[in-house]
């Protein structure tokens, strides 16, 4: 039962940080400590080499609904990811108080939730359940306009959750069931125009969670307004749901849609790669920035996935890690940066290397991390990527790659403008705190093992993602 631990017991500790308010932040460090552990432990015992889902907990509750949970190699390194992240920004929640602390925890297990539920009722539960506390953590602890923020952001997932659920039921209507491994097989053997449909009510939501061009206007309002830890896990876990989702439950579902809409969909991710680095050029705000540079990283990886061969698929999944580490560092040194001196605008910054050098150091590690230098994690995603995009669509090879240019201009821009140049502030506030240079050290930590140890990291998600394939290869023979 440990899927069902990983999801509940944090839930089940909610009740401790009322009847001890005082203690909430250690209680906190402690819960997801204990949750970071434990899904570490999922390695014990899991079977690389296979890629059927393990670790299976099937319930019948009614009627075409189960409760039914598993994991394999596409749902363990996101698992791992969540956990990872969720306890190291923990340390940074002391000053929220015990509401606050609450909602991470609702967060946290509904993440948890859609990640290994394989009853699709049950991962739109858990898909709708995590608004829910976002909402609250940006329109309590967000900036002034966090209301437009958190409206705009309900409104456009909970639209596109709706279509999906039609689909979802129109399946279990016609197939008695809503498993993973019923419906799947079962669905792919539908006429095209029917996948065809269907995969575009699913897609919608997916495409908006992501963001991909045109759904992205609610990703860069939400982000500035959240407070550090909310834009933190917006970038390092909520966008990588959509990307996840449609390897889970899109692809494998309507495979003869996918290879007929895959061009149009890689067309989207370039538009999203250019567009968004475009639009992060000309940005003074710096977590505006950051945040376009989410929608065009996320363009890359939409392209790996609609690549539809082996390259393009390992590279998006190791992609959606990698981004998940670098941009949410860079989020969380905006946030150290605020916190002291009260502005996001760029040319109020300068000559940070002369005053604070462990900030500048890992600044520009996680800088190199997001323009995917060798030896960072996220050069193994973007060479796979773009390895998957030129075997397919050599004209959208060249223009992605456009991207990774465009990449370096803003982000070493804006290296120049906050770490180098004239000191613009006496930068009193004094350096990294201790928690603050442990928490970036692993995750710089964490960028440099995904560089140089991936092949084996992501063993475990070969078998997984090499049976997607295979029903892929089966669908373009069809």
């Amino acid at each position: 039962m440990i899927l069902t631990f990983l999801i509940f017991f944090p839930l089940l500790t909610i009740p401790l940080f009322y009847a001890f308010p005082k203690r909430s932040y250690e209680l906190l460090i402690v819960v997801m400590g204990i949750s970071f552990l434990a899904s570490l432990s999922l390695f014990n015992g899991f079977d690389i080499y296979s890629p059927a889902l393990q670790l299976t907990e099937f319930m019948p509750i009614f009627s075409y609904f189960s409760y039914s949970l598993g994991i394999d190699g596409l749902s363990l390194p996101l698992v791992i990811l969540t956990t990872f992240l969720t306890f190291l920004v923990s340390f940074s929640l002391k000053e929220y108080g015990k509401n606050f602390h609450v909602l991470w925890i609702v967060l946290h297990s509904m993440m948890l939730g859609a990640f290994l539920a394989t009853h699709v009722f049950l991962y739109y539960i858990f898909w709708e359940a995590m608004l829910i506390p976002m909402y609250f953590i940006i329109g309590i602890w967000g900036g002034e306009q966090r209301v437009y923020a958190t409206t705009k952001l309900v409104l456009y997932t909970f639209l596109g959750s709706l279509c999906m659920l039609f689909a979802f039921i129109y399946l279990m209507q016609i197939f008695g069931t809503g498993t993973y491994e019923g419906i799947a097989p079962l669905s792919a053997t539908l006429p095209i125009h029917i996948q065809i449909v269907l995969f575009c009510l699913v897609g919608i939501a997916f495409a908006i969670k992501i963001p991909i061009f045109p759904f992205h206007t609610w990703l860069p309002d939400a982000h500035v307004q959240a407070p550090t830890p909310g834009s933190i896990i917006l970038a390092g876990v909520l966008l990588k749901m959509g990307t996840y989702s449609f390897l889970r439950w899109a692809i494998p579902l309507f495979p003869k849609a996918v290879v007929y809409l895959s061009p149009y969909l890689m067309g989207l991710g370039l538009i999203g790669i250019i567009y968004g680095a475009l639009l992060s050029w000309v940005q003074k705000d710096i977590k505006k920035m950051i945040a376009y540079s989410s929608v065009s990283h996320m363009g890359f990886i939409v392209m790996g996935l609609f690549s539809l061969n082996s390259w393009g698929l390992h590279g998006a999944l190791a992609q959606m890690i990698n981004h998940g580490l670098t941009t949410g560092g860079l989020f969380f040194m905006i946030g150290i940066l605020y916190h002291h001196y009260h502005t996001r605008d760029m040319d109020e910054y300068g000559g940070i290397a002369q005053k604070l050098p462990f900030f500048t150091f890992f600044w520009i590690f996680l800088t190199f991390g997001s323009l995917a230098l060798p030896g960072t994690g996220s050069f193994i995603g973007e060479w796979l990527i773009l390895l998957g995009v030129f075997q397919e669509r050599n004209g959208m090879g060249i223009l992605a790659g456009s991207g990774v240019i465009l990449g370096a201009i803003y982000m070493l821009w804006l290296a120049y403008k906050v770490i180098w140049g004239e000191a613009k502030k006496d930068y009193t506030k004094g350096d990294l705190l201790l928690y603050e240079k442990c928490v970036l050290g692993l995750i710089c930590l964490g960028v440099i093992i995904l560089g140089f140890g991936s092949s084996q990291i992501f063993l475990p998600t070969h078998a997984t993602l090499s049976q997607i394939q295979k029903v892929i290869d089966q669908a373009k023979q069809e």
